[in-house]
């Protein structure tokens, strides 16, 4: 028995992947992973930060805490206009 198709059912095709990830460093430390949403933009971010940063933090110490800074690489976020 043949079966015929217009492709072969062994083509594989690609399909864009993507994650956006937020994790922080604090001397030799890793804070984090939280994921987060598929399409970021100013308000969920700013939810995060808002929400999730904080308990993400709960594992460092204070004085720590209190010297630390906050600096953001790379991204680029569109102006939001709320």
């Amino acid at each position: 028995m043949h079966l015929w198709a217009d492709e072969s059912p062994h083509t594989i095709h690609q399909f864009r992947f993507s994650v956006n990830v937020w994790v922080g460093i604090i001397g030799s430390a890793l804070v984090g992973s939280h994921i987060l949403p598929p399409r970021l933009h100013a308000a969920n971010f700013e939810d995060f930060l808002e929400d999730n940063l904080l308990d993400l933090l709960d594992d460092i110490p204070s004085a720590v805490r209190r010297d630390m800074w906050f600096q953001m690489d790379g991204g680029v976020f569109k102006r939001d206009n709320r």
